[in-house]
């Protein structure tokens, strides 16, 4: 079980994609936050780059689910007509709300 949605959308894998887009969130949210901090000068600017470095790379990393993403992809690519196409949907739906929503973020911390 993958946290799939009921009715027409059940093929949708929920549980990875809020896993990934969370990871993507939070790992932007500590490149800006250590952009912010690392530009102002401020003394403690070690501890807060080491921070982000760590948040971004152990926790936004382990929550990211690649392999689990690229498993479904191909999972979605060996169905057949038109279920195939939900491959495609689900990754530009993925990266696209991924991106829009990191620039978002950024902007706001920036």
């Amino acid at each position: 079980y993958n946290g799939h949605l009921p009715g027409h959308w059940s093929w949708f894998p929920v549980g990875t994609f809020a896993a990934n887009f969370s990871a993507s969130i939070i790992s932007i949210a500590m490149i800006a936050i250590d952009y912010v901090f690392g530009m102002s000068g401020n003394p403690h600017s070690f501890w807060v780059y080491g921070t982000c470095r760590a948040i971004k790379t152990g926790f936004a990393g382990s929550l990211s689910t690649v392999s689990t993403f690229s498993e479904e992809i191909y999972g979605f690519m060996e169905l057949k007509a038109p279920k195939a196409f939900y491959s495609y949907y689900y990754t530009l739906f993925t990266i696209g709300m991924s991106c829009v929503c990191s620039v978002a973020v950024y902007a706001m911390i920036v």
